[in-house]
């Protein structure tokens, strides 16, 4: 059975469709309903990535993607360099 994602690893999913998909910038709002598309069968999964990433401060709590959100975003795509990532920035 393969590992389970941690908080982090589903928070930062999460940013990689907000930026990657759907073209989110710091500072603009983006749709949960539209992050619920994505993930289909995994809303716990969706609801535990944006716990994670409220409380590292990347997104507010009216779903709007900071400047922290955008950088992290940003160096998780730089991190997996080589890799194919759906939706890196």
């Amino acid at each position: 059975m393969a590992a389970r994602p941690t908080a982090e690893q589903l928070a930062k999913e999460v940013l990689r469709v907000v930026t990657g998909v759907y073209g989110i910038r710091a500072g603009q709002p983006f749709s949960v309903q539209s992050l619920r598309i994505q993930f289909d069968q995994r809303r716990p999964d969706l609801y535990r990535g944006l716990q994670y990433a409220g409380g590292q401060g990347w997104i507010t709590d009216t779903f709007t993607l900071t400047e922290t959100g955008y950088a992290a975003a940003s160096a998780d795509a730089v991190n997996q360099r080589g890799r194919v990532v759906v939706g890196s920035v």
